[in-house]
């Protein structure tokens, strides 16, 4: 329905009938509008919209952390927000309608490596080494953000789901090998018997001497359901 501005002779704005009027810079410009519109099937559109829905749901998550947004507002990737940096920078890295390991969850930002392993209860055990880092011996508030990707359904569920945590430690040696362990609770588990692909990202920030917040590179890790009687997932 248009709505109707007053003036001298009254400048409706909206759609009628076959046509739509937009009013810009104080002009009025008239087109019609095609009667019926007809979604591509194609496996490429699909893919497409697909790919599109799932990084919007992982900027969203990304840009929930006062953290992680901040190391992509410092960046100096194009965007007009954390959020839509996130995407732009993301989507192009996606294939076939999925996430990669060549996502992200920060844009840039110093090196460290970890290592992973699932338990039989999908507890996750993780082995993290910051002696490339260039950090430091010793530093604070040090967090580990981690974001789990699930695809390749093996029941009637969505073609991808999400979980997320943190884990916080008060300082870190950083010549010494960091060991920790992270449960989710049992509904949450559930997600690894909906689906035998996963794709772990991580990234790691802490405090610097001056109190400001200093963010790592991201990190992913994929893992398979294994061929194994028991189900267990393993790096791929």
């Amino acid at each position: 329905m248009p709505r109707y501005y007053p003036g001298p002779l009254g400048t409706p704005i909206g759609k009628l009938e076959g046509m739509v009027i937009r009013r810009v810079n104080g002009k009025t410009f008239y087109s019609t509008r095609p009667d019926t519109y007809k979604m591509s099937q194609a496996k490429s559109a699909k893919d497409s919209r697909q790919a599109f829905g799932l990084v919007a749901r992982f900027a969203k998550i990304i840009s929930a952390s006062p953290v992680l947004s901040n190391c992509w507002k410092k960046s100096k990737l194009k965007g007009t927000s954390a959020y839509h940096r996130i995407i732009k920078h993301n989507l192009p890295l996606t294939k076939e309608g999925l996430l990669t390991k060549n996502n992200g969850i920060t844009p840039d930002g110093f090196g460290y490596n970890i290592n992973t392993s699932i338990g039989k209860t999908y507890d996750l055990l993780f082995n993290l080494d910051l002696t490339r880092s260039g950090i430091g011996d010793t530093v604070k508030n040090v967090n580990v953000y981690c974001i789990i990707v699930f695809s390749n359904p093996n029941r009637r569920s969505k073609p991808a789901d999400f979980l997320e945590a943190s884990i916080s430690f008060e300082e870190v040696k950083t010549k010494d090998i960091l060991e920790f362990e992270l449960k989710y609770p049992k509904r949450e588990k559930e997600l690894f018997n909906k689906y035998n692909r996963l794709i772990l990202f991580t990234a790691v920030s802490f405090n610097n001497t001056n109190e400001k917040v200093s963010c790592s590179g991201s990190a992913a890790q994929e893992f398979r359901v294994s061929k194994k009687k028991t189900r267990t997932f393993e790096s791929a």
